[in-house]
């Protein structure tokens, strides 16, 4: 095998004792033999390794003594990745970059060796990358798997897309407040505590709808001196927390922080001023008076002083001078017009009143124009004519004259057996009744079941036989008349 040049072959042969020999030259030319035996001596790399690290040595052999074989790396079938490696003149094979085990673990290469006559070979060989772990926040997770390498709260796709370094924790997808101030400044000097003065106002270059939820406290330092007459209610508005006297001070100062939620923060000092408010100014409107005696008085709240109406109403008094004047306090003294509606027991009837309207806020109470008015009569009203009959459930009426019947306020009344009838008191003891048909009828106790029908100028009897239906006896032809139908 791969034997050539030149042999030479002595032939003999034998017969009946004579022999003969001939020799013969064989020229056995060579020929260029293909390289063989391509082989890789290492084919694994650790991942992120700088560009340049050896990953093995290339090599081949060819059975024409003395040749020539050249490496390179070629395309075709198994060369994906020929790109990320180099290979030199000496067979060594390097990488062209940093590999990555999570975006490639496997990798494969094309390898040509040729010898001088240009006879080559061809091989894939694949390439293993090696899996270094990397946790660049300490917090457990591999970084290939962790949304956040640096642990700084913010998402590396957040950190690129804002153009930060994902990868550096002092690198965020976020900044601070820019600016925070108040959308009203002043409060009206001794509103309740409690008040709320205004709400806060951020600018923050993340922000730019004005979309953001913010935290504002107050805090120590340049500026808090006023911190303590103050407070921040659950929804982040300031609110009074004391009681504020203009004559006191005309302002006071606030120490702020307001507080993105990515934890950045800003701190400044806000001034809060406080607006004098004066003594209130009512008028005193006319009462309006009943048949009744009922008293209704009205107020109006000219101007509540720019602090808050804290009590309204009217004081009353039989003379001019108020000597033992009543104070009738508003219900709704907040109200722009108020009202007082006291009891008609308050006042005598056929007497004539003083009045006028007064109304206070934290500065001082003032008092509207005095005004009059005089009660009606007293009117005292009869009792009804059944009101000494003895009543019954449902509200039944017993008579000892006149029967059991149910009375009503308009003036009907159910008789157990005359049924509907209007009645009236005749003013000595006597009843008017009206019934359908028969027109106006008049008894009294003593007369009763007689009555004097007005019409006719005729007597009816009113007779009730047992299981018979109720009628009237007409004098003097003895008709008769059925009650219930009638």
């Amino acid at each position: 095998s791969d034997q050539n040049g030149v042999s030479t072959v002595t032939v003999t042969a034998t017969s009946n004792g004579q022999t003969v020999s001939d020799s013969f030259d064989v020229t056995v030319s060579a020929v260029n033999d293909v390289p063989e035996n391509l082989a890789l001596s290492g084919n694994a790399v650790d991942e992120n390794k700088p560009a340049g690290t050896v990953v093995g040595v290339l090599s081949a052999t060819d059975r024409d003594a003395g040749a020539n074989l050249e490496l390179s790396l070629v395309d075709g079938n198994g060369s994906t990745d020929n790109a990320q490696f180099a290979l030199d003149a000496n067979g060594t094979l390097k990488t062209a970059v940093a590999l990555d085990f999570e975006g490639a673990p496997n990798l494969s290469i094309r390898v040509r060796v040729t010898d001088e006559h240009n006879a080559s070979l061809d091989k894939a060989f694949a390439i293993s990358v090696t899996n270094v772990v990397e946790d660049l926040d300490g917090d457990g997770i591999e970084d290939a798997y962790d949304l956040d390498d640096d642990g700084d709260g913010f998402t590396d796709a957040e950190e690129i897309a804002y153009n930060s370094d994902p990868r550096n924790a002092q690198s965020v997808a976020n900044q601070a407040p820019t600016n925070i101030t108040l959308s009203k400044s002043d409060i009206i000097e001794n509103s309740p505590p409690g008040t709320k003065v205004a709400d806060f106002l951020v600018s923050d270059p993340d922000d730019a709808d004005g979309s953001g939820a913010y935290i504002v406290s107050l805090v120590d330092g340049h500026g808090s001196e006023s911190n303590n007459l103050f407070a921040i209610d659950e929804n982040g508005s300031l609110r009074t927390g004391a009681v504020l006297d203009f004559e006191t001070a005309v302002s006071h100062s606030i120490r702020i922080r307001v507080t993105d939620a990515r934890d950045a923060s800003l701190e400044a000092t806000l001034e809060v001023g406080v607006a004098d408010a004066f003594a209130p100014i009512v008028r005193t409107l006319a009462a309006e008076v009943d048949e009744n005696g009922s008293v209704t008085f009205v107020g109006t709240v000219l101007s509540d002083g720019r602090s808050a109406v804290t009590g309204a109403g009217m004081w009353v008094s039989d003379n001019p001078r108020f000597e033992n004047a009543v104070q009738l306090v508003a219900t709704d003294p907040q109200s722009s017009t108020f009202t007082v509606q006291p009891s008609p027991a308050t006042f005598q009837a056929s007497t004539h009143y003083y009045f006028r309207a007064f109304i206070t806020n934290a500065e001082s109470t003032t008092l509207g124009a005095v005004k009059s008015f005089t009660t009606p009569e007293e009117v005292e009203t009869p009792a009804p004519w059944w009101e000494n009959a003895e009543e019954s459930d449902g509200g039944w009426r017993a008579s000892d004259w006149f029967g059991s019947f149910l009375p009503f306020a308009n003036g009907w009344l159910y008789h157990d057996d005359l049924g509907w009838v209007y009645a009236t008191d005749d003013g000595a003891g006597g009843l008017w009744l009206w019934k359908k048909d028969l027109g106006w009828l008049w008894t009294t106790n003593g007369v009763f079941p007689h009555l004097y029908r007005h019409d006719a100028g005729d007597w009816l009897l009113y007779l009730t036989n047992e299981g018979e239906k109720a009628h009237f006896y007409q004098y003097p032809d003895g008709n008769i008349i059925s009650a219930i139908t009638q």
